[in-house]
């Protein structure tokens, strides 16, 4: 990985509550990014229309090697374009759609104030979304994150140490801790069972 991020890993996001089935004139666009991540040759962005608003659904990345699609009945393959464009197109504060319990989107907006260059545990985080004690709830929440990057779960680790388990792999995970100038804490052994 050479050079410096251009995209901004402080990403301004407007949590919008909804459910998928109130979606309409959903979208995919390619997107490209303008740093190497391991495996990574795009990403996939899907967007959805809520009311009036166009919100942001789901990133996702393109594998080495892949081509994208266009999704049927939607005409020709989306135009690529870089990360940080398409998600200015979709407004600043960028709008992503929340969906979930209180606790699961609770758990979200503390991702979402976590800043690069800095790792919080599981139990952390819960603290952090007022559920103490709630670390495996956390847990949950972000393993089914559809906007990695935007809402940033590689800065969530084990408090037993390491990087742990990410969606992209862990060597995605670990580019985008090191290219963010995170230290990752040993942390206390502690039982694999347990989640802190």
């Amino acid at each position: 990985m050479v050079g410096t991020p251009r995209l901004a890993w402080e990403v301004l996001v407007e949590l919008v509550p909804g459910a998928f089935e109130d979606l309409r004139d959903v979208v995919v666009r390619r997107a490209t990014l303008d740093i190497d991540l391991p495996g990574v040759a795009g990403l996939r962005l899907t967007m959805g229309r809520l009311g009036d608003r166009l919100v942001l659904v789901g990133l996702e990345p393109i594998v080495t090697g892949s081509t994208v699609a266009a999704p049927p009945g939607t005409g020709p393959a989306p135009t690529e374009v870089p990360l940080a464009v398409a998600l200015l197109a979709l407004g600043r504060p960028v709008p992503v759609l929340a969906t979930g319990t209180v606790l699961q989107r609770a758990v979200l907006a503390a991702l979402v104030a976590v800043p690069a260059g800095t790792t919080v545990t599981y139990g952390e985080l819960a603290v952090r979304a007022g559920a103490r004690g709630a670390a495996r709830a956390a847990a949950r929440a972000i393993a089914t994150n559809p906007v990695p990057l935007v809402l940033p779960c590689h800065r969530v680790v084990p408090a037993a140490g390491g990087i742990g388990a990410y969606g992209w792999g862990s060597e995605v995970k670990a580019a985008l801790l090191a290219l963010e100038g995170a230290g990752v804490p040993a942390g206390r052994r502690a039982p694999a069972a347990v989640i802190r």
